[in-house]
Order: C-alpha cells, then structure tokens, then sequence
C-alpha cells in the first residue's frame, strides 16, 4: 500500500466515524425530545441497522403472555418497510418464547435473542440452519 493509499484509507475512516458520531448525536437529541416514543424506537432501530450495515432488521416487543410482536420490520433489498411510523401492517405471527412443552423456542431467531440475552448476526438467513426461517422465507416470496 503506497502512502496515498494509506492517507485515502485514513480519511475515508475518519469520514466514517465522524458520519457515525453525528448519527449518535443525532439518537441523543431524540432521546431528549422527541415524544412519540414509536417514532423515537423506530429512530434508534433504523439506526442501528444502518450502522451494522445491515440489509434486514426487525424489531419486536414482548407482550404480557409471553409473545413476541412486531414493532418494526426492514429489509432494504425487498423494499419491505412494515409497521413503526409506515402505517403498514406486518402480516407475520407473533413469536411464542417457550414451546408448548414449555422449553425455550430456540429454533425462532427472535425468541433465541430474546432468552438468551444475546447479539448475533446472520450472514444469510437462506443458509442458516440453526433457526427457522420458514415464515420470513415466505414472507419475502
């Protein structure tokens, strides 16, 4: 790598990290202000989801009867933007955490996330085979 590559690699990071710190402020002035707090979860959902580079996302809440439900739900290269402030309904069932045995329903990415306290990222979720995807599967269809 020649020093021009080096001081072009060098800016381009700086640009990035400045770009990623006027989004943060960007959260933070939300967080004090704004007073819908859809538009406000919605806010930091986009956002996270832009800075991981991510090209789906979903957002859920989990109800009183151990449900997950549909808060937000993205996926750029579909051109699917469902629920949040978009007025459109994600035609998707609640996630179940537990099983009907009782067990914890791993096999659902969400739930998975939701009991276990974890971050993880799929590469391609048409080529995992730890979770099912079988719902969203045909819901991109």
């Amino acid at each position: 790598m020649t020093a021009n590559n080096d001081e072009q690699a060098g800016a381009q990071k700086y640009d990035e990290t400045i770009h990623a710190l006027e989004k943060l402020i960007d959260v933070g002035i939300s967080l004090s202000s704004d007073t819908n707090s859809v538009a406000l979860t919605e806010h930091i959902f986009l956002e996270a989801k832009k800075y991981r580079y991510a090209d789906g996302a979903s957002l859920y809440i989990c109800a009183d009867d151990n449900m997950l439900e549909f808060i937000s739900m993205r996926t750029d290269s579909l051109g699917i933007a469902g629920s949040g402030t978009t007025g459109t309904d994600i035609p998707l069932p609640h996630v179940s955490l537990y099983n009907a045995d009782g067990t914890p329903n791993n096999r659902q990415v969400a739930s998975y996330l939701a009991l276990n306290d974890e971050i993880i990222s799929i590469a391609d979720l048409y080529e995992d085979d730890q979770f099912d995807f079988n719902a969203t599967k045909g819901f991109d269809a």
